[in-house]
């Protein structure tokens, strides 16, 4: 599940969860817009064998318009364009969560539905922010 705070551009949250050969665990993670937007402007990965190890991608190899990039219509790209993007879904840099760990994480359940809420308390003259994560399992 993921979500997006009406508003907050610059935020989005999602749940994740263990595959189901090992613990069952599900967390709570959120990410900067701008770290996705950033691994996004970097490599590709390409792997040249169901065998081999996923390697970037020169950057003389990506076509124009870069994969990723907002164009006018999207039936005009061409052939390269849209082969490029169906072999290489992978990008080379990794995108880290926030804080570089979870917000929140259990075991043995699995979090289906996610609804995130900013809230700012006035205490005592102090403006004070919370963020407050409704998960459904």
């Amino acid at each position: 599940s993921i979500y997006k705070v009406p508003g907050d551009d610059t935020h989005f949250y999602g749940t994740f969860t263990t595959s189901t050969n090992g613990l069952m665990g599900s967390a709570i993670c959120s990410f900067h817009i701008d770290a996705i937007q950033e691994a996004f402007r970097g490599k590709f990965k390409e792997q040249a064998t169901s065998s081999s190890a996923w390697l970037p991608v020169l950057s003389n190899k990506v076509p124009e318009p870069r994969p990723g990039q907002c164009v006018n219509d999207t039936e005009t790209l061409p052939d390269t364009v849209l082969n490029f993007i169906r072999s290489h879904p992978l990008m080379d840099s990794a995108i880290s969560h926030e804080n570089e760990k979870p917000v929140f994480f259990k075991r043995d359940i699995m979090f289906t539905r996610l609804v995130v809420d900013k809230l700012r308390i006035d205490f005592v003259g102090l403006d004070l922010d919370y963020t407050v994560y409704y998960a459904g399992s």
